[in-house]
């Protein structure tokens, strides 16, 4: 199956859902670019280093259609997209920072009870 519209959404196939682990060769044939796989093999690139590539580093490797590099390339920014979500931290409340760098609100008190510990 040509996952490579799913760059696009338009075909139901997601590389975040349908590409789970980390072996190119299971990429490529997803992408329906199984032929390329013996050409990474032999220069030793694996997923990681993949995710680095550039349209150069494509061409230099013997990647000459435009259409294979460029879906390469798209798989490359969605993977890389994905990976930066899963390493984001969490987005801060405000009102935990509100407090100042400790993170601890000031202390509020009722008048009420304020008078009648004899703490204000």
């Amino acid at each position: 199956m040509d996952c490579i519209s799913s760059l696009t959404g338009s075909n139901g196939c997601n590389l975040n859902s349908s590409f789970k682990g980390s072996d190119l060769p299971e990429l490529f044939s997803k992408l329906g670019l199984g032929k390329y796989t013996d050409v990474f093999q032999q220069q030793e690139i694996d997923l990681q280093t993949f995710l680095t590539l550039t349209d150069q580093d494509l061409k230099e490797l013997g990647i000459t259609t435009f259409g294979a590099r460029r879906k390469m390339l798209l798989a490359i920014s969605e993977l890389n997209k994905n990976r930066r979500k899963l390493f984001e931290p969490p987005s801060a409340r405000t009102s935990f920072l509100e407090g100042g760098a400790s993170g601890r609100l000031p202390r509020q008190y009722h008048a009420d009870i304020a008078s009648v510990s004899g703490r204000w």
